[in-house]
């Protein structure tokens, strides 16, 4: 591994057999082994472990023995992980050789940044939005009152949709 790698990749699994695989194909072909990857098992009751024990014996693997939920997974794998960066990622994610790396630069590049997102696609390739503004009560009476996406579409929603917003991270 390269000692200069500032980016870990952590994924919270939970009977996630079916995706596992994949997503680790994905982040070996793309990476190598160029990012230390950890994984924290919500106690799964299906291959999951199995398969990254046996498939990806490099990635780093923390079994829970109870369901403890994503939250305390994610606090799991940031004391588990010995790099400066983590990035984040559901166990159905595809990247691409791209993805990393803006994000790393980003955090480099200005240090008031503290977490960052990229621009995520779905499997049409249309934007994902996933950045959110700080609650408000506003906001809160908005998405309450009228609902998700109708606060989106008159700009009182907690959630970011202008794409202009993602642009550092879709280079």
């Amino acid at each position: 591994m390269n000692a200069t790698v500032n980016v870990s990749i952590g994924i919270v699994t939970h009977n996630s057999s079916s995706l596992i695989a994949s997503c680790l194909e994905n982040i070996q072909e793309l990476f190598g082994e160029l990012y230390p990857i950890v994984i924290f098992d919500n106690n799964s009751k299906d291959e999951t472990k199995t398969i990254v024990r046996t498939q990806f014996p490099q990635a780093q693997i923390i079994e829970s023995d109870l369901n403890y939920g994503f939250g305390f997974g994610v606090n799991k794998i940031l004391e588990n992980a010995t790099s400066k960066y983590v990035l984040l990622i559901n166990p159905d994610v595809t990247l691409n050789k791209s993805s990393i790396r803006p994000l790393e630069e980003e955090l480099e590049n200005n240090p008031k940044t503290i977490v960052c997102a990229p621009l995520t696609l779905d499997s049409k390739g249309n934007p994902e939005f996933n950045v959110r503004r700080f609650p408000k009560l506003r906001t809160q009476l908005f998405e309450s009152l009228l609902g998700g996406n109708i606060a989106m579409r008159i700009s009182q929603s907690e959630l970011v949709v202008d794409t202009k917003n993602y642009s550092a991270m879709s280079k």
